[in-house]
């Protein structure tokens, strides 16, 4: 699958396989004389698939994330050249209706990722990662019961801190604590993304200029509005 092989924390050099992917792919469209709009729909179909791949199996630090955002916004306004962001990343990864490019926010995704293992134990899916976990980890322990320890393992303190971002979601009955929404029968990461994501009103302006097509006639008309 290319992907290292690892059951802690991604280190310096897995996360320079990461970006050296990512600015691979950016490199081979040297050639092409890219517009902003060429430029949006790669970002969001091919390099931040390639983020969101990974994802699916590590937890990305939050240093690797801020890396990554850096190269995709670059990308997105320049190209291959070097120059500032014409807009600050939390206005691009907005939906389209809220003001933004509807670009990803990598952070969320991140952490919906990272969710659906808890999911999968509350749940008692029958992965042999819940399996093992209830074996040796938690030796049948209540989730909510352990404490975050610095001698526990970088994965597992961060898998231990979302129980904070997922309480609102849980039910206890009869001493057990699950998940209440029964639309969460097959998890997905894409809904727990939309509650975690940042919001922002929706703009007036969405009709004029982006329902009917899917980038601005002008980008700098959307940059002076937005601020």
């Amino acid at each position: 699958m290319g992907l290292p092989l690892l059951a802690g924390k991604l280190s310096s050099t897995e996360i320079d396989i990461l970006v050296e992917r990512i600015t691979k792919r950016i490199k081979s469209w040297r050639a092409r004389k890219l517009s902003y709009a060429g430029r949006l729909q790669l970002l969001n179909s091919v390099l931040l698939g390639i983020v969101q791949y990974w994802m699916q199996l590590f937890i990305l630090p939050k240093q690797a994330l801020k890396r990554i955002q850096k190269i995709c916004s670059q990308f997105l306004w320049h190209g291959i050249d070097e120059g500032k962001a014409k807009v600050v990343w939390e206005y691009v990864a907005l939906p389209k209706q809220e003001g933004g490019l509807g670009v990803k926010d990598l952070g969320a995704w991140n952490q919906a990722c990272s969710i659906r293992l808890l999911w999968h134990f509350l749940m008692n899916s029958g992965t042999l990662w819940v399996a093992w976990m209830n074996e040796y980890k938690c030796r049948k322990q209540d989730l909510w019961s352990f404490r975050v320890q610095y001698s526990s393992s970088w994965a597992w303190r961060k898998l231990l801190k979302l129980r904070n971002v997922i309480s609102p979601w849980m039910k206890k009955q009869n001493g057990t604590v699950f998940w209440e929404s029964n639309e969460m029968a097959v998890y997905s990461v894409r809904r727990v993304w939309e509650t975690l994501r940042i919001r922002a009103p929706k703009v007036s302006w969405y009709n004029l200029v982006l329902k009917f097509c899917n980038i601005p006639y002008h980008i700098r008309f959307v940059i002076t509005v937005m601020l």
